[in-house]
């Protein structure tokens, strides 16, 4: 299990096997304002995805 952690919050990731775009991903969206208060739990079978994981 992973911690990600930006500016506004942190994301647990669920496994330990993540590819790096992926993880660039989760740290963009902990370090935008919106997701200040939000719970953001990421599942086992994370990928990169096309903007956002």
């Amino acid at each position: 299990m992973k911690t990600v952690r930006g500016k506004y919050n942190e994301a647990i990731v669920y496994t330990d096997v993540v590819e790096d775009m992926a993880l660039q991903q989760i740290k963009q969206l902990c370090d935008m304002e919106f997701a200040a208060d939000a719970r953001i739990r990421i599942m086992p079978d994370v990928h990169a995805g096309a903007g956002s994981t």
